[in-house]
């Protein structure tokens, strides 16, 4: 990169930067300025916490049926489906595998997302390709997706694991 080149985007840098960020206390110190934040979006704040909320939602299900295990806590960069974080789109998604099935290991029997608000999980819903004989069980804001079950009897187990902390499920 040329240095006249490189000069341009430090001077774009330095003006973009918040005037607070240049300013100095009354001692003629820099003041601590927090970090620029390029984007601020709140599910970019919960892709970067250390498990998404539909990880321990996974966890949660665990606690209650030690067959389930995370497979994966899915990043933006990470989503196969690349829906994570856009708008009216899940915030958190996370797959999981219930050994009680009969699903090949390491195969996501389910899978959980977290969106902001009930009418995006509905719009999910009336939209989302489904695989053959999944079910769907919704709490609110939060879609669990089964792809494998034994029937109506899984299905309960789940509600019951996870209806304690997101509140009545819907089948």
């Amino acid at each position: 990169m040329s240095r006249k080149l490189t000069c341009i985007l430090l001077a774009g840098l330095i003006l973009a930067l918040p005037s607070s960020a240049l300013a100095q206390s009354d001692g003629g110190q820099p003041q601590e300025v927090a970090p620029l934040q390029l984007q601020a979006a709140p599910a970019l704040a919960q892709s970067n916490a250390a498990f998404s909320q539909a990880a321990a939602l996974v966890a949660q299900l665990q606690s209650v049926r030690p067959s389930v295990s995370l497979l994966v806590d899915y990043s933006q960069d990470t989503d196969p489906e690349y829906l994570l974080g856009l708008p009216g789109q899940y915030q958190a998604k996370a797959t999981f595998a219930d050994s009680l099935m009969s699903a090949p290991a390491g195969t996501a029997t389910g899978s959980i997302e977290v969106f902001a608000r009930a009418s995006q999980l509905q719009n999910r819903l009336s939209s989302m390709l489904r695989a053959p004989g999944e079910r769907d069980i919704t709490f609110g804001t939060i879609l669990v997706r089964v792809f494998v079950s034994r029937g109506a009897d899984d299905l309960n187990a789940y509600c019951s694991a996870l209806s304690p902390s997101v509140g009545q499920c819907q089948m």
